[in-house]
């Protein structure tokens, strides 16, 4: 398992305190889900397991357009500042 430290201004940040809840939590998934590179292989099913929250993947695209690059065909998200 990876240990990772965490952004603690990340709450005083205006990209994550727009967000609504369940995107939020995503985003803070997607940071943990990782891998090592910064690389997500999306699984929307077991996300919206994980965190307990109904996402629109169209919405969440939209959201972190300029935080994610999507690869494959969107069947992985590269976050760019991981």
């Amino acid at each position: 398992m990876a240990k990772r430290f965490t952004d603690n201004e990340k709450w005083n940040k205006p990209f994550l305190r727009t967000l609504k809840a369940p995107y939020k939590l995503l985003w803070l998934y997607l940071l943990d889900e990782c891998n090592h590179a910064g690389i997500w292989q999306v699984d929307l099913e077991v996300a919206q397991i994980k965190i307990g929250e109904k996402i629109d993947i169209n919405l969440a695209l939209s959201y972190f357009s300029n935080k994610i690059t999507i690869l494959e065909y969107g069947e992985k998200w590269f976050i760019n500042d991981f």
